[in-house]
C-alpha cells in the first residue's frame, strides 16, 4: 500500500459553488443541482422513457445521445455570441460562468426566466423552442462549466513550509511525520510525545521534537484489515498522568462466525431479491463479518501492555 506524509496545521476549505444561465436576464446565485428532485414540471426523472426521434430534444436516430453533452451545442449556438463562453465579459453581455446573478438564486427561477424570456430587456422566450428537458439540461450544464471554468488549487508534492492563506487566517504547513501508511487517529501525551495509528495495525510515536521512533508500538491486538477496517482511534484519558490508560478502537472478526459452504457449480443461480435488480453488484462474500472493538492499555517501553 503506497505510504503517504502525514500533515498536521490548521487547512482551509473552500466550497466554491457554480452558477450560470443563458442571458444577463437570468442572473441568479448559484444552487446545487446534483441529487435534486426536480419540481412539478422539471425534467423527466432518470430512466423515463427517451423521446421518439423527430421530436425536438431528440437525439439523432441511431445516435442515441452517446457521451457528449448535447447543450454545449445548444449554448454555443444560443448564448454564447452575446455572453461568451469564459468566465470574462462577452461580446454583448456579461459572462453567465461568474457567478453573479440578478433575478433569483434557484434552478425555478432559472428556468422560468429561460422559458418566459424578458422580453423588454432583450431577451426572448424560449419555451417554444426548447422542451422543458433541454431548459433543465442548460442549468445543469452552465452550472457544471462554471465550475470547469473556476481556477483550480495548484497541486503541491510537498507541502512542507507552504504558506497558506484563508479568508480568515495566514498559517504554514509542517511535516511532522512522512512515512505512514494510511494514518487515521492521533492524540497527544501529557509529556508532548504524539500518538499515531495506522490503519493496518500499528501505533507510531513521534517525540516533541518530531522524530519519530524506528518501531511501531508491540504487543497491539491484531486487527481485521480489509476495506475500511482496521485499526481505527486512539484516545488517552483524561486522567492519563494519574492512571496512564491508553484506549483504542480496532475491527475484529465476529467471534465463531463459519463461512457458508460454497454454492453448488450444477446448480442454477438465485434470482435477485425483490427490489435488488439484476445489477453487477460484488456478489457473495465468504468475509466474515467484523466488529469495532475498544480496549485500553498502558505503554510501557514501547509496548501495550496491561490490556
Amino acid at each position: 500500500m503506497k505510504s503517504i506524509p502525514f500533515t498536521v496545521g490548521a487547512a482551509a476549505l473552500l466550497a466554491a459553488s457554480i452558477a450560470a444561465q443563458p442571458f444577463d436576464a437570468l442572473r441568479a446565485a448559484p444552487s446545487n443541482v446534483e441529487g435534486q428532485q426536480p419540481p412539478a414540471g422539471g425534467p423527466p426523472p432518470q430512466g423515463a422513457p427517451a423521446q421518439a426521434a423527430g421530436t425536438p430534444g431528440a437525439p439523432p436516430p441511431g445516435r442515441g445521445g452517446g457521451r457528449g453533452n448535447p447543450m454545449v451545442a445548444k449554448f454555443n449556438d444560443t448564448c454564447a455570441t452575446c455572453h461568451g463562453t469564459s468566465r470574462d465579459k462577452g461580446p454583448v453581455g456579461p459572462s453567465l460562468f461568474d457567478d453573479e446573478w440578478t433575478h433569483g438564486n434557484d434552478d425555478d427561477s432559472i428556468v422560468k426566466s429561460i422559458r418566459e424570456g424578458f422580453p423588454e430587456k432583450g431577451m426572448p422566450p424560449f419555451k417554444d423552442s426548447m422542451t422543458e428537458q433541454e431548459t433543465w439540461q442548460m442549468v445543469a450544464y452552465l452550472r457544471t462549466q462554471a465550475a470547469n471554468l473556476k481556477e483550480k488549487p495548484v497541486y503541491v508534492p510537498d507541502p512542507d513550509g507552504q504558506i497558506v492563506k484563508s479568508e480568515k487566517q495566514t498559517f504554514k504547513m509542517q511535516i511532522v511525520a512522512r512515512n505512514l501508511e494510511t494514518p487515521w487517529a492521533l492524540a497527544f501525551l501529557p509529556d508532548g510525545r504524539l500518538l499515531i495509528t495506522e490503519r493496518p495495525g500499528r501505533i507510531r510515536i513521534v517525540d516533541k521534537n518530531g522524530a519519530m521512533a524506528p518501531d511501531p508500538v508491540k504487543g497491539l491486538p491484531k486487527v481485521w484489515e480489509k476495506q475500511d477496517g482496521g485499526l481505527f482511534d486512539v484516545e488517552v484519558h483524561p486522567d492519563y498522568a494519574k492512571n496512564g490508560w491508553i484506549y483504542i478502537s480496532y475491527s475484529e472478526p465476529l467471534a465463531g462466525w463459519t463461512p457458508p459452504p460454497p454454492p453448488d457449480p450444477s446448480a442454477a443461480p438465485p434470482a435477485p431479491a425483490p427490489g435488488q435488480g439484476g445489477g453487477r453488484g460484488r456478489g457473495p462474500s465468504n468475509d466474515p463479518p467484523s466488529m469495532t472493538v475498544i480496549v485500553r492499555g498502558h505503554l510501557k517501553n514501547n509496548k501495550f501492555v496491561d490490556q
